[in-house]
């Protein structure tokens, strides 16, 4: 038996090491990584969200991570759906914490998690944009981490930050 603890050493190293490679590297952002409770933004219209959701709780009018003007919007719980005028998805917030990204990634995580699930956030207009037009006053967040958009002018996600922790999560267009 003793050799055999010999013979497994070496395989655990090894697993320990990709974990940590794949951890540091994580997989490119593709467009599941933009769906969240199954609304993508590339695809999703008004009638596939009641079809997965139901009646929402209430309709009003939200905005999107631009602050360019309001949507319509309908409101589940701790989830926002926001829409074009002709019904189909701008994209979705996660207000609460009974959701979460495809990859795990959920409000109150640390921004440590969200570098582990998605990689340094690489430079982003839309970063330079709204944190220099943003809505003036004090913002309730302090650091916005901007993946994507996998295409030119396509959706992106968009986790804000507040005092390191997760504070909210859009997946969608930025309308600017």
């Amino acid at each position: 038996m003793v050799g055999c603890r010999h013979l497994l050493a070496p395989l655990a190293t090894i697993s320990a090491l990709s974990a940590a490679a794949f951890q540091q590297h994580p997989t490119p952002l593709r467009p599941a990584d933009l769906a969240i409770a199954g609304i993508s933004a590339w695809s999703s219209d008004s009638s596939a969200v009641r079809r997965l959701l139901g009646k929402p709780d209430s309709v009003a009018d939200g905005g999107d991570p631009s602050e360019s003007g309001e949507w319509p919007a309908w409101w589940y719980h701790d989830l926002e759906v926001l829409f074009f005028l002709d019904g189909r998805a701008v994209g979705t917030w996660i207000r609460g914490p009974s959701w979460a990204t495809a990859r795990g990634l959920h409000l109150g995580a640390t921004r440590d998690e969200v570098v582990r699930l998605y990689g340094p956030p690489p430079e982003s207009p839309h970063t330079k944009f709204m944190r220099v037009t943003g809505t003036p006053g004090p913002h309730p967040w302090d650091s916005l981490l901007v993946y994507g958009p996998i295409r030119r002018d396509g959706p992106a996600l968009f986790v804000y930050t507040s005092g390191g922790l997760v504070s909210a999560i859009f997946a969608g267009f930025a309308t600017d």
